[in-house]
């Protein structure tokens, strides 16, 4: 049996994308449909599209890492990552790497995860943009 894994760029980005807000609710119930062991997704901005897809991927994908927004000055959509790690294999360890950034926030996700079909795979998820 093969390790699946997807990502996914969401553009929810409200003010820059247009029908972010239309297009959330179909994202969210087209992520919990697909058929893979691991899902990245990005440009996941605002809580209530997080928890759209956290609640529309649940069955498929019991184990999710978003992060925490850290607000501060001068950072968009309250100072959400807009990147979240979603899987069905278990995480045993699990870590975040704080990026330098200006107008969104950035990270690195890390997991490990114990996996049926390979053993132990190392992820790191992200989204990068240039610093302005």
């Amino acid at each position: 049996m093969p390790f699946r894994a997807a990502t996914f760029n969401a553009g929810l980005a409200l003010n820059f994308v247009d029908f972010a807000n239309e297009r959330a609710p179909v994202v969210a119930e087209e992520l919990g449909k697909l058929d893979t062991e691991l899902l990245v997704v990005q440009e996941v901005w605002e809580p209530e599209h997080v928890a759209a897809v956290e609640d529309a991927t649940a069955a498929q994908y019991p184990n999710q890492i978003f992060l925490e927004p850290q607000p501060g000055d001068g950072f968009a959509y309250g100072g959400t990552f807009g990147i979240g790690l979603l899987t069905n294999q278990e995480i045993v360890e699990q870590d975040t790497l704080y990026l330098d950034a200006s107008l969104n926030r950035r990270a690195v996700i890390y997991a490990e995860l114990d996996t049926d079909q390979i053993g132990t795979v190392h992820v790191f998820a992200t989204h990068l943009s240039a610093i302005f």
